[in-house]
């Protein structure tokens, strides 16, 4: 082969290569599950119900606003697995954190 033509050979196998990644990546993530995963097709599809968290302080009890500490809250983002810590973390006079399924003591 020429030089241009090896060259070009080359940038299309290189193209193909992206483009079969791009495509296998979320064909490999794509399936039945209970929440959608990071870089599948379904990733901003789901939609699952923010969970209700609440503060205890010494003066009460105080729900969480996730719009102030979240863009938005995401199906795949497991809210209460990394929330609950940052919280007694930040919020002052902080006693537990508390939502549906669990609660945290700080």
């Amino acid at each position: 082969m020429t030089g241009w033509r090896q060259s070009r050979a080359v940038a299309l196998v290189a193209i193909a290569v992206f483009l079969t990644v791009q495509l296998i990546i979320p064909i490999g993530r794509y399936g039945n599950f209970e929440v959608t995963q990071r870089f599948g097709w379904q990733m901003f599809a789901g939609f699952v119900p923010a969970p209700q968290i609440t503060v205890v302080t010494s003066d009460g009890e105080h729900p969480v606003v996730l719009d102030d500490y979240m863009a938005w809250p995401r199906a795949d983002i497991d809210i209460v697995r990394y929330l609950p810590a940052h919280l007694c973390e930040i919020v002052p006079d902080v006693q537990s954190v508390r939502w549906e399924t669990g609660s945290l003591e700080c």
